[in-house]
């Protein structure tokens, strides 16, 4: 019982500290976390006439992964030696190359000098881990979803795009969800353009630094809504941009003002778990 609860103070510590290449020992026991450097896809299994993966995943760069176990591939085809880390992401081990992600230490061979019985502990520990971190991305994710419901709107993404190179112009790109029960009708955003410095830019042709542009649904419940504006300012030399207010009719003529939109934006941690539901 000691040991058992021993580890899930570990848990409790790796959720509360969760950073990439970090390792937390407690009676000798790891927690090994890799950060993935690029865009990539991880294998089910390894070819072992290639050394190539198969039954492709794909994850996107900046993950941070559970490693779970190590294994070496000697290629049937050439006799060359590739080393791989066992990871487990949403429930399921994938087999990474060790140069892929970035850790402070060789955890290779660290897990290389564990018997055979350690392994199998590390295994099964760093296993529990992957899915308590899936768990709290999860209940992240649920009370995202639970607020903006209750706000009336969800902002999946948005960008702010350079018109033309031959003309001066800005444009925005916005995509919205509808998580209520209610159809929406139109969506009223105002954005504030920021120059190179960070000053907010007047638009030289309406002449205001807030700007509005009105969404025309309807966006039904559950559905969403991607809107395209263009020369939203009559200039080139926006940089970034906020969302400052965002406004919603209903088709059953109620409004809703929205005074803290950053807090409806997904997070792009959050738009990965949404992609990964689709």
């Amino acid at each position: 019982m000691k040991s058992s609860i021993k580890f899930y103070l570990i848990i409790a510590l790796f959720l509360n500290h969760l950073a990439f290449c970090q390792e937390t020992i407690e009676d000798n026991q790891i927690i090994a976390l890799g950060l993935l450097k690029n865009d990539m896809h991880l294998g089910e299994n390894i070819d072992t006439y290639n050394c190539g993966l198969k039954y492709l995943n794909e994850i996107k760069q900046g993950e941070v992964l559970v490693i779970t176990g190590i294994k070496e591939c000697v290629s049937e085809k050439d006799n060359q030696s590739t080393k791989f880390y066992e990871v487990k992401f949403n429930e399921k081990y994938l087999f990474i190359e060790v140069d892929f992600l970035i850790c402070e230490k060789d955890y290779y061979q660290i897990i290389n000098s564990f018997t055979e019985q350690e392994r199998n502990i590390f295994r099964d520990n760093s296993s529990k881990v992957a899915d308590i971190q899936k768990l709290d991305k999860l209940k992240k994710f649920d009370e995202f979803i639970k607020y903006s419901t209750q706000q009336g709107l969800i902002v999946k993404k948005w960008k702010i795009i350079d018109e033309s190179e031959y003309t001066d112009g800005t444009s925005v790109e916005i995509e919205f969800i509808n998580p209520t029960k209610k159809t929406i009708k139109y969506i009223w955003t105002t954005f504030v353009g920021y120059n190179a410095v960070e000053d907010p830019v007047i638009d030289r042709m309406k002449g205001v630094k807030n700007i509005t542009v009105k969404s025309i649904g309807p966006i039904k419940p559950d559905e969403s809504g991607l809107y395209t504006f263009e020369y939203v300012w009559y200039t080139d030399i926006v940089e970034t941009a906020k969302i400052t207010n965002i406004k919603i009719q209903y088709m059953d003529g109620t409004f809703k003002t929205i005074t803290l939109p950053d807090k409806e934006i997904m997070s792009d941690s959050l738009l990965k778990i949404l992609d990964e539901q689709d």
